[in-house]
């Protein structure tokens, strides 16, 4: 059986002995070039290929290690996610394979609904910690080391969210009771009886004196107020 780099070599030979025929003959520096482009094109091509076999043989692979766990999801061929708890704290890992991976690496995505809860600091801790492992893992197929090499670090991540929370709420507290502390005290609504004390409270403090005049009548409105009698 060829190995993968048996099988490249294979593919190309034809190619490089084009390209070495065409150094010892002379030929057209347009034929050179398009022998040099057609070289480029194949090994696209293989690569192409050959990241195709490798994601197709990781996702039989995956299917296989998390058949029956309930954090793992499949959402297409191509899209993966694993779910982290910790206590009653979690978060959802999205890994998306691109055309050339394993080649490059995939794409991470925490932007997803379940994970508006995470603040940004804890996402992008997350993502620094994913990019550094799959920076070692090109041309592998990664997506189970990626979803596994979080797991001893989910604790401590979710520790950083929680101190982050505690402190925004704290600041939050304490902004509050300075707005509260500014504001003026609303005064005391009396009613007509309370003013009328209030009134009374405040001439007996003037030593029990009456304003002159204040128990006068007004003869005028007393008798438009009194019944009229015809004389007999």
């Amino acid at each position: 059986m060829q190995t993968s780099g048996q099988t490249r070599i294979r593919f190309l030979f034809p190619l490089y002995t084009a390209i070495s025929a065409g150094s010892q003959h002379e030929i057209s520096k347009t034929e050179f070039i398009s022998t040099r482009n057609l070289l480029s094109l194949g090994y696209f091509q293989y690569k192409m290929s050959d990241d195709a076999e490798q994601q197709a043989e990781e996702v039989e692979v995956l299917k296989s290690i998390y058949e029956g766990d309930e954090n793992f999801k499949q959402l297409n061929d191509k899209t993966y996610q694993y779910k982290y708890r910790e206590e009653e704290k979690s978060f959802i890992v999205e890994i998306c394979w691109g055309p050339t991976y394993p080649t490059e690496k995939p794409r991470i995505n925490l932007e997803i609904f379940y994970n508006q809860h995470l603040i940004s600091s804890v996402k992008e801790n997350i993502l620094k910690i994913l990019d550094a492992e799959a920076e070692q893992w090109l041309g592998c197929a990664m997506t189970y080391t990626l979803f596994e090499c979080l797991r001893e670090k989910v604790p401590e991540i979710l520790a950083e969210q929680v101190e982050e929370v505690v402190a925004v709420r704290l600041e939050k507290v304490a902004i509050t009771e300075q707005l509260e502390s500014k504001k003026p005290e609303k005064k005391e609504q009396l009613s007509k009886s309370q003013k009328r004390r209030a009134w009374d409270k405040a001439e007996m403090g003037k030593g029990g004196e009456k304003p002159r005049g204040w128990d006068w009548v007004d003869i005028v409105k007393h008798l438009s107020q009194a019944p009229h009698v015809q004389p007999s």
